[in-house]
């Protein structure tokens, strides 16, 4: 089952959103968290991260897009839907700029939010298997390092990167020499 966070300083509508009848085996989403703003969502998706959030745009403290931009920075998950009872093109434009999946307005329609899960499934699904790959590959590279250089050679080669040394360049092309 994916997990999903409910964002909304509204009570009510966090309440509406669990009751509609698409959580569960029909759509492979279940709600784990709730939080009524910004922050609160942060401080608890810090703890435990889920592949969800739909978050109220307006909200005191920390708003919606306000929390969508720390959700990026910080990947605290993989995919952000953005709630409004404005149907203003400037928040949508907002969201997509900082990388919001989908922008829907209040009220909640259920078939609505059923087709905003399909998509959303196929994404967050993708994105996982991107990741697996990228993780795989981090240690096939790791592996072949270990190959040909001992952990105190990578150790310098990292710290000569993270220095801006000048002899980063001739240390990264000999240790891309040897590799190739």
């Amino acid at each position: 089952m994916l997990e999903v966070m409910i964002v909304d300083d509204m009570e009510i509508m966090r309440i509406e959103l669990k009751r509609l009848k698409v959580w569960g085996e029909q759509t492979g989403f279940v709600i784990t968290q709730e939080a009524k703003d910004g922050q609160d969502a942060v401080e608890k998706l810090r703890k435990e991260k889920v592949d969800l959030v739909i978050t109220d745009i307006k909200m005191p403290i920390v708003d919606g897009i306000e929390l969508l931009k720390k959700i990026i920075d910080e990947g605290l998950c993989y995919c952000v839907v953005l709630l409004s009872e404005y149907s203003s093109f400037e928040y949508a434009r907002q969201g997509i700029v900082y990388g919001a999946f989908d922008y829907i307005v209040k009220p909640i329609k259920e078939n609505k939010i059923l087709e905003l899960l399909k998509k959303t499934s196929k994404y967050i699904n993708k994105k996982k298997l991107e990741k697996e790959k990228i993780k795989k590959l981090e240690n096939e590279l790791e592996e072949k390092v270990e190959i040909f250089y001992t952990p105190e050679d990578v150790e310098k080669i990292v710290n000569l990167f993270k220095e801006v040394d000048e002899r980063v360049v001739e240390v990264s092309a000999n240790l891309i020499e040897t590799i190739g």
